[in-house]
């Protein structure tokens, strides 16, 4: 049997395979989704390009907020403070700029790495007891200016969709154009059915959608009032605790097969939620930690109630992320802490820096 006939008798042997398994199947792609409520704002665009010049943007990212970091120390330490201020003010926004303008998800967890360490300097800078109170007043001024981080993430969120949903049409047509390089012609329509029978555009981007407008549905809102299996939240572990029948329905029994497995490897998963009343939490210490060490220095003594910060130093106490109390205040051990995901109240003895059950963050210099 010559090529040509070996080709053609494949061929033949291939044709009747394809054609039960669009039977079987139904493999039509659905219209097009409308994504209009995950468009992102108009005149906002990635502008990070001039932040790194290296195959590593996020290394070169923190680069430049390890040498802000070291200003506002070597302010420190010569004593002056207006420059402390400056320099933290420059740190914090680099770290807001990053996460406004990132152009994806990783650039953003940067950024909000960056303003993360920011907080912690500050709190540092306010547990000194040379730390002049004039300047710790400025320093609660930039801190109270910072906003809740659940609408920057739902931004970051729309931004990382769009990211995939390109990704999505990138890889159907980059299937058909290696094809074509291959075997030098376009692919036919069996050929391009071949390709597609287990890969939908459409339905892809349209579970993306699914799952990004349920994460930021959940964001803004509190951690125990959270909806974990919120229409795709929660698609991920309930895919990956099945039973071995359930992985099978999955794989072969559901339509789009490829597709349900993307959005299963490019999702942010779970932990984006939690983040969120992380961040929002260490915002909350960050500020009561100053207005408590400029409570001290103006009165000569520790408040015994955070209240009592009400209304000179905070305009309210702040409220925990995870549970909605206000945030607790432990005057023995020097603590101010959250309950964490926990939602149970240890007191505020655990200083786990919210690794633990609750997350504990020290006041005083002790």
């Amino acid at each position: 049997m010559n090529r040509e006939t070996r080709k053609k008798s494949i061929k033949h042997a291939v044709y009747p395979f394809l054609l039960a398994a669009f039977i079987i199947y139904h493999r039509t792609d659905t219209a097009p989704g409308d994504f209009s409520d995950l468009a992102l704002p108009d005149g906002i665009v990635p502008a990070l390009g001039n932040y790194h010049n290296g195959d590593c943007p996020v290394t070169n990212l923190t680069a430049v907020a390890a040498s802000l970091r070291d200003k506002a120390g070597h302010e420190h330490a010569l004593g002056n403070y207006s420059g402390v201020v400056a320099e933290v003010e420059n740190y914090l926004h680099y770290g807001r700029t990053i996460m406004l303008e990132s152009p994806t998800y990783v650039i953003f967890l940067a950024g909000k790495g960056i303003e993360g360490n920011a907080l912690r300097e500050i709190q540092h800078f306010a547990r000194d007891p040379q730390f002049p109170g004039q300047y710790l007043r400025d320093l609660l001024e930039i801190v109270n200016d910072i906003p809740p981080y659940a609408a920057m993430m739902q931004h970051a969120m729309k931004t990382e969709f769009w990211r995939h949903a390109v990704f999505v049409d990138e890889f159907t047509s980059g299937v058909e154009r290696a094809w074509a390089v291959l075997h030098e012609k376009e692919p036919g329509c069996v050929t391009r059915f071949a390709i597609r029978s287990f890969f939908l555009p459409n339905q892809t981007k349209i579970e993306l959608a699914g799952y990004y407008r349920a994460l930021n549905g959940e964001l803004p809102k509190l951690y125990r009032e959270m909806d974990w299996e919120s229409d795709k939240i929660g698609l991920y572990s309930r895919v990956r605790s099945a039973s071995v029948l359930g992985k099978l329905k999955y794989a072969v029994v559901d339509k789009n097969i490829m597709g349900k497995t993307f959005v299963c490897l490019l999702y942010p998963g779970h932990k984006t939620l939690e983040n969120r009343c992380r961040y929002d939490a260490d915002l909350a210490a960050t500020k009561i930690i100053l207005a408590c060490n400029l409570f001290l220095r103006e009165t000569g003594r520790k408040p015994f109630a955070l209240g009592e910060l009400v209304p000179d130093y905070l305009d309210s106490v702040p409220l925990d992320p995870f549970d909605g109390a206000p945030f607790r205040y432990n005057r023995e051990f020097g603590t101010v802490y959250s309950v964490g995901k926990s939602l149970a109240d240890s007191g505020g003895a655990d200083d786990t820096a919210g690794r633990g059950k609750n997350a504990v963050f020290g006041v005083w210099n002790e």
